[in-house]
Parts: structure tokens; C-alpha cells; sequence
């Protein structure tokens, strides 16, 4: 048995549509995980290596972006235990 964690991911664009991913865990690390969160929040784009080719989404067309499970470690200003309802 692999203990691979295999990561969902739905990105959300402004124009409606949504993307959805599936990827082994990238952040073995969860010391690095604030920085690498914080990263991407700063990036213009959203980079996706796919099987056969390379995705690139500008962060202004994203919504949101949903990550399943989430890492054990978040920035010290995530929300925790909330609940949606």
C-alpha cells in the first residue's frame, strides 16, 4: 500500500467554468508550506504540468481555487474550523 497522497484540486474561473485536478502531493515539507502558499498568492499565474501538456491559467481569471484534503499546516491568518453552510 502507497502513502501517496493523492490531492484534489477545483479551480474556479470568473467566466463560470471550473477545472478539476488530481495530483500526488507536492509539499512533502509542511515547515515550507506558509512560504509556498504564500508564493503562489503573490504569482500572476497558475502553472499546471498535465500529461501531455502545460497549463497556464492567469490568476486574475481564477474565482477561487478548493483543495482537498487540505495540508496540516496553514498561514497563521487561515480560518480554522469553519464550517459552510
Amino acid at each position: 500500500m502507497s502513502d501517496e497522497v493523492i490531492v484534489r484540486m477545483t479551480v474556479k474561473l470568473v467566466n463560470g467554468s471550473e477545472e478539476n485536478y488530481e495530483f500526488p502531493r507536492q509539499i512533502i515539507d509542511e515547515s515550507i508550506l506558509g512560504k509556498k502558499i504564500q508564493e503562489a498568492l503573490e504569482s500572476k499565474h497558475l502553472i499546471i504540468d498535465l500529461e501531455s501538456k502545460v497549463q497556464i491559467i492567469p490568476i486574475h481569471n481564477i474565482l477561487s481555487i478548493e483543495v482537498s484534503p487540505p495540508p496540516k499546516k496553514l498561514p497563521a491568518y487561515t480560518i480554522k474550523e469553519a464550517r459552510l453552510i
